[in-house]
């Protein structure tokens, strides 16, 4: 379960990060076309109007995305701490049952001991 949702954690993470990686590109893509049309022909101040706002509206998508790849991210590693803590405790849960059991096996050796003995004696 804990696998699963770390699994899905890191493919939401890459998802965001391709993501990201394409809205950059565009940003690029559209900022070189902006000095492109700036240097080849006149631009209208409608059209740069539209360009600037496009670039405001992707550089807002990024960092929706950034705080959203951090927030994965620190989740992820939460998820890795108690993972982590969780296979501390049952390596810890495991020692407790083995010394049980030997404990156990050791009353019982006794046992077995005490009633040959009582046998033997009768």
């Amino acid at each position: 379960e804990k696998d699963f949702r770390i699994k899905r954690l890191e493919s939401s993470f890459k998802n965001a990060k391709k993501r990201n990686e394409e809205f950059q590109n565009t940003i690029l893509k559209l900022e070189t076309e902006l000095k492109m049309l700036k240097k080849d022909k006149p631009v209208t101040e409608q059209r740069d109007i539209k360009i600037k706002e496009e670039n405001k509206e992707l550089k807002n998508e990024i960092l929706e995305l950034k705080r959203s790849i951090n927030k994965l991210e620190n989740s992820n590693k939460l998820s890795e701490k108690r993972l982590e803590h969780q296979k501390d405790y049952n390596e810890r849960l495991e020692l407790q049952k083995d010394k049980y059991k030997n404990r156990m096996n050791l009353v019982e050796e006794r046992m077995k001991k005490f009633l040959q003995k009582n046998d033997s004696e009768d």
